[in-house]
């Protein structure tokens, strides 16, 4: 059959195609692979009509973006007969847009050419690359976490260090004994001190700007539909997506964008797990929930919750993995993947005073549940106090409950409050607090909790005391802002300390933060 019977072919093809269909093209052999047949309305894909073409010959190499002529041609002139190719190129519409499309082809036998189907791939590249921009932000998002991570237990010890230096300072420089001479080097020592921490404090307020988040009303719903798009282009053909959001989902106060990461995240790993396909169930439920639930390193207080659930058919996560999953620098995807993807998870549930539960078992796919708590939007972030030096004590001790992991910081912090006259339990972890909390008798009467515990947040240890004693004083301590930990819009109860702390800013926090009844 000659190219005059293959472009005979394709007008009787051409009047059976339904609309939509992909544009069928015969091209010549030669150096320059012209187009000498259509099958197909052109118009939709190009803005030219079939008349246009047949009166212009050329057109079709005119309407190709020039830096892309020669990528068909070669592609063509490389096959053998009956072999298949495909490229992807550029072309002008006649309007002036530039569109991408892809061409498939197969080299006909003899001197008939090769037959060419022509699809508009536009809308298809350009969710790629909005693909590829978001996990590359998300890549560099989580390796500035990382740093972040780092410098934050860096500043956070250097916090503990300059705290017991500065309180133990104060306390020497009110014995009566010293001489003139050690009383100045002592304040040598407190000016130094006094701005090693405006330094740290310094690195802590910028990488809280670096990494500040929008707080707001926010549908968690909405969300994961706007996101359904890209999550069935992220899995691929192999992989089905149901999606299953109630409909009225209760709104949540966080920043939008951190949650969309949670998703994302979650998705990319499951995509990863299910290397021969599978299914992948995403959903958005409101939850009550009435009694405490456990998750990873963490409990789900009861309360009203949006639940994300993203639930996928893979082969499981093993034993001695689940265990460290959480952790940065933890992965199960060997070299290509950064070890940050589910512990960023964690930390933006954590924030918001949520929590994870995983489920999970050999062979049986992997069901991440991410509890998100419904909290009023008009709730303020705590006061902050900076209390002065020498402000008078409190007539009357209480009994304090003090919870500080650094034992150089806890001593100074305990002698500074048993100076004013209290009675001090103090204690390392949150499981220590909560046994001392229960065992004490006379009852405790106020706390202090630093919020960066080893084995749960001081967030999380207040609300389980305060469950025990309704409105129990607090004040809690740590080097991070506020805003840094989550709390913009979430508030806290109590008072709040940033570290390194000044000599008898805890007792005056105390004081400001006890009922008077109790004081």
């Amino acid at each position: 059959m000659g190219t005059h019977d293959f472009g005979k072919a394709l007008r009787r093809i051409a009047h059976a195609l339904p609309d939509g269909s992909p544009l069928i093209l015969l091209r010549a052999r030669g150096p320059d692979a012209r187009v000498t047949a259509f099958a197909g309305d052109p118009e939709s894909l190009t803005g030219y009509t079939l008349a246009d073409f047949r009166e212009r010959p050329g057109l079709w190499r005119e309407i190709v973006h020039p830096d892309d002529l020669e990528v068909t041609p070669t592609a063509i002139a490389e096959l053998r007969s009956g072999a298949t190719g495909e490229v992807t190129y550029r072309i002008r519409m006649r309007d002036g847009e530039e569109r991408q499309v892809r061409e498939r082809f197969r080299l006909l036998p003899g001197e008939a050419g090769a037959a060419c189907t022509l699809e508009d791939v536009t809308s298809e590249r350009r969710m790629a690359e909005r693909l590829a921009s978001i996990e590359s932000r998300m890549w560099h998002s989580q390796r500035m976490e990382a740093l972040g991570t780092l410098a934050g237990g860096i500043a956070h010890d250097f916090n503990n260090l300059l705290t017991a230096l500065l309180t133990t300072a104060q306390l020497v420089a009110q014995e009566e004994s010293l001489s003139r001479q050690a009383k100045e080097d002592l304040l040598v020592i407190q000016g130094a001190a006094n701005r090693g921490a405006a330094l740290v404090r310094q690195i802590l307020d910028f990488a809280a700007r670096e990494s500040e988040s929008r707080v707001g009303p926010a549908d968690l719903g909405r969300v994961a539909r706007d996101l359904g798009g890209i999550l069935e282009r992220t899995l691929g053909e192999d992989i089905e997506l149901e999606l299953d959001i109630d409909e009225e989902v209760w709104p949540l106060y966080c920043d939008a964008a951190q949650v969309e990461q949670v998703l994302l995240n979650l998705v990319f790993n499951a995509r990863e797990a299910m290397k021969r396909g599978g299914r992948l169930r995403v959903a958005v439920r409101n939850e009550t929930v009435e009694g405490e639930l456990g998750a990873e390193g963490d409990v789900i207080a009861p309360g009203r919750y949006v639940r994300l659930t993203v639930a996928d058919t893979g082969p499981g996560i093993p034993l001695h993995v689940r265990e460290s999953i959480f952790n940065p620098y933890v992965s199960t995807k060997g070299s290509t993947g950064s070890g940050f993807g589910l512990a960023t998870v964690r930390r933006i549930a954590r924030g918001y005073g949520g929590a994870v539960r995983l489920k999970t078992a050999p062979g049986q796919g992997a069901c991440f549940d991410v509890y998100l708590p419904v909290r009023p939007a008009d709730r303020r972030a705590p006061a902050v106090v900076r209390a002065a030096n020498g402000d008078a004590p409190a007539a009357g001790g209480l009994r304090l409950l003090l919870v500080e992991d650094d034992p150089q910081v806890r001593e100074t912090l305990e002698r500074e409050l048993r100076a004013e006259g209290h009675s001090v339990v103090s204690v390392g972890t949150a499981g220590e607090a909560q046994a001392a909390f229960d065992s004490a008798r006379p009852r405790i009467e106020a706390v202090v909790i630093d919020m960066m515990l080893p084995d749960r947040d001081g967030w999380e240890l207040y609300r389980a005391l305060s469950r025990r004693a309704t409105g129990l004083p607090v004040v809690f301590v740590s080097g991070y802002a506020p805003e840094a930990l989550g709390f913009e819009g979430g508030g806290l109860p109590g008072a709040f300390l940033r570290k390194p702390l000044e000599p008898g800013s805890v007792a005056a926090a105390v004081r400001a933060a006890a009922p008077p009844s109790l004081g």
